[in-house]
């Protein structure tokens, strides 16, 4: 574990688990997915709490727990199933099937999308209508509801730091919607490579890999390029991750062949 403020390294006990595919921090718990499935490790004491099955695609956190939608065909022996959305409880590792209705006016369909998004108000999702179609939904896993949004899926989309304003970005651009007014309206449309970038809309600016040089940049909300970080040695490329500190003061990026890196955001002028 890495303080993202100093950049101390708050190692804990040694844990051997192989084949580690990827890592979630939930409270007191570290959940590591692995190619045999997913274990809950005390942050503290490195003990192994619990072994568990998730079979899920793309999992995410989502107010104290991970949800992921099932990783199967949508047709599985040969009907169209809709995929199942699951949850896991980091505390317990039990796992348990989250009940979703069909969106309104969208009732005939082949099911959910993939992948889902965690924002401050729900779990973004697509859903795939039988003639193919696909539209914008929002689900609330402890109430069990589904709302249609009035916009379909675009690229690939990202939250800002506090989950308010969420981006759907492609390699020609994207745009960034308000997800606590009414309708979701668009807030702005960066001209950039959105597929690779960071909505940092509460400090007015998006940070992303710039399409020409490779360098981390940031962006104000129109997307006119304003400056550029790094120099020789720290080039970046698409398999560069990005995580956007809590309040967006800071980004931290990391590559297979790379440090972590830790890029204060600055502020923008008025």
């Amino acid at each position: 574990m890495v303080d993202p403020d100093t950049g101390e390294v708050r190692a804990g006990p040694r844990v051997d688990l192989a084949d580690v595919v990827s890592l979630h921090g939930l409270g007191d718990v570290v959940l590591a997915a692995t190619s045999d499935g997913w274990a809950g490790v005390d942050r503290t004491t490195g003990e192994l709490r619990w072994a568990s099955r998730f079979p899920v695609r793309d999992p995410v956190a989502y107010r104290g727990a991970m949800y992921g939608f099932e990783h199967r065909s949508a047709y599985a022996l040969g009907e169209r199933t809709p995929h199942v959305l699951y949850r896991l409880d980091p505390t317990t590792g039990a796992v348990s099937e989250v009940p979703l209705p069909a969106p309104a006016g969208a009732e005939d369909a082949d099911g959910y999308g993939w992948s889902a998004t965690a924002t401050a108000f729900g779990l973004l999702a697509a859903f795939v209508r039988a003639d193919g179609t696909r539209c914008t939904v929002l689900l609330d896993p402890a109430a069990g509801t589904v709302d249609l949004l009035p916009f379909e899926p675009s690229g690939t989309a990202r939250p800002s730091p506090s989950g308010r304003y969420v981006m759907w970005g492609t390699r020609d651009g994207g745009v960034i919607r308000d997800a606590a007014a009414p309708g979701w309206p668009v807030v702005a449309r960066p001209a950039l490579a959105a597929e690779y970038a960071l909505p940092l809309v509460e400090v007015g600016l998006i940070v992303a890999i710039d399409d020409r040089d490779r360098r981390l940049c940031f962006h104000d909300l129109e997307g006119t390029r304003t400056a550029s970080w790094g120099g020789i040695g720290t080039s970046m490329s698409y398999s560069t991750a990005m995580f956007a500190t809590a309040r967006g003061a800071a980004v931290l990026t990391s590559s297979w062949w790379d440090a972590v890196r830790r890029w204060p955001v600055p502020v923008r002028a008025s």
